[in-house]
């Protein structure tokens, strides 16, 4: 790159030749353009590129989620790129161009808290209903609170609640609207009690 020192281009920007003129902050300057993009899109870049925009699409949705769920992930990193990093190295599963999100293995939510021991979920008229068998092997455990998420099939509208429910309550009916938008797809997780730390979420499965 070069400054241009007299006036005589000082009236305009553009191109002449393989020479691109233009201004920034109140001067005139000129470079050289770019032989060739190059950009080959080699396999192994389509097929990165496409994880890529596979989590992007399932996480996008969950971000203010995200700034709680994996918060204790975001050392030099915002929350959201931790819980794209976990996803994309875990989540993802096919060879291109038929890869696909594994729900099983996606996580919402990452941390020490412990999972209940056994958890069923019913579709009711008015909702969804956990039912949950407590697992109490942290003190104070008793008062974790549930977390519920979920995610349309087709449109991929998404919900969740801090539910307030406890792990004592061993039961919550969450009576979310999405089913007006067909098959759910829904996951759990628990906070602690002091509200520091998560479970990792776990996938519940399809709710017709």
């Amino acid at each position: 790159m070069a400054r241009i020192k007299n006036n005589i281009l000082d009236a305009g920007t553009g191109s002449i030749g393989p020479v691109v003129i233009y201004k920034m902050y109140g001067k005139t300057y000129m470079r050289s353009k770019p032989d060739k993009y190059r950009d080959r899109k080699s396999p192994a870049q389509l097929a990165q590129r496409r994880k890529l925009a596979l989590s992007l699409e399932f996480l996008r949705p969950f971000k203010k989620l995200l700034r709680v769920t994996y918060a204790h992930e975001a050392v030099g990193r915002s929350a959201f790129q931790a819980a794209q990093s976990y996803n994309l190295k875990n989540a993802i599963q096919g060879d291109y161009p038929e890869q696909t999100v594994d729900l099983a293995k996606a996580l919402l939510s990452v941390g020490k808290v412990v999972l209940p021991e056994s958890i069923t979920l019913t579709k009711k008229e008015n909702g969804l209903l956990f039912e949950w068998t407590p697992a109490y092997s942290q003190q104070g455990a008793r008062k974790d609170t549930l977390v519920v998420m979920a995610r349309t099939r087709k449109q991929h509208f998404t919900d969740y609640r801090f539910t307030g429910a406890r792990r004592e309550d061993q039961t919550y009916l969450w009576p979310t609207e999405l089913f007006k938008h067909g098959a759910l797809d829904v996951w759990i997780a628990f906070r602690s009690y002091q509200e520091d730390d998560m479970s990792n979420s776990m996938y519940l499965g399809v709710v017709e």
